[in-house]
């Protein structure tokens, strides 16, 4: 089975100004999943809004799912979900921080009958803190079956991703795309062995600081 995951830092829309700019790019690349970071729900800053909420209805994605890393500007910041397919359910975890507080979040989603298992991520610009997340992060991922990992990883090298040696890698050294418009290659999608990358692409961006990362994938019998 082919299906197609993305990742994107939306950049709160830029306080939601860029609402329809974003969703349109969203429905250009016709992901199955899209893993989404920095968004605001309920904060001064974006009028309040829900921005993911607002991003489902004007990209046409009707499962949508918030998850909340702190309290913010009188709301909620944090990450989200889009798809197409049914969220059979749901998880959201602590990860170690110095700094901000940090989440990872685990969705079931069934895709043609068939479960996938999608984490998405957004990690810590501390050196420290980030090493602790990675390596959190691939004890419970590195093993799993027909898993999705999705994120802004905000790693300063390739070689972070050590820890995931065994899976399959979208963005890295021999097939580099810098998603990051001051010129990081930091957003990537990670899968198990039984999920092969058969395609990547990035779609760059007019509306936030980062650029879309795209990947098709194949569920294959290992």
């Amino acid at each position: 089975m082919r299906f197609r995951a993305a990742t994107y830092n939306v950049r709160n829309t830029d306080g939601g100004k860029s609402l329809d700019g974003i969703a349109e790019e969203i429905r250009g690349v016709n992901a199955d999943i899209i893993g989404l970071q920095e968004l605001d729900r309920g904060v001064g800053r974006s009028g309040n809004a829900d921005l993911l909420e607002e991003l489902s209805k004007r990209s046409g994605y009707e499962n949508a799912r918030f998850c909340r890393s702190i309290f913010f500007g009188g709301g909620e910041y944090g990450t989200g979900i889009l798809t197409s397919h049914k969220i059979l359910d749901s998880s959201v975890s602590k990860l170690p921080s110095s700094g901000e507080a940090r989440i990872l979040t685990r969705f079931h989603i069934e895709i043609n009958g068939a479960v996938i298992c999608f984490y998405n991520a957004h990690l810590s610009l501390e050196d420290d803190a980030r090493k602790i997340q990675l390596e959190m992060i691939a004890s419970e991922f590195c093993g799993k079956q027909r898993a999705v990992l999705a994120g802004d990883f905000n790693i300063s090298s390739f070689s972070e991703l050590a820890p995931f040696k065994s899976c399959n890698i979208a963005n890295f050294e021999g097939r580099s795309y810098t998603t990051f418009k001051a010129g990081r290659k930091i957003d990537n999608i990670i899968t198990s062995p039984d999920i092969d990358i058969v395609s990547v692409f990035m779609s760059e961006s007019e509306y936030s600081d980062h650029n879309m990362l795209v990947a098709d994938l194949e569920t294959v019998n290992i």
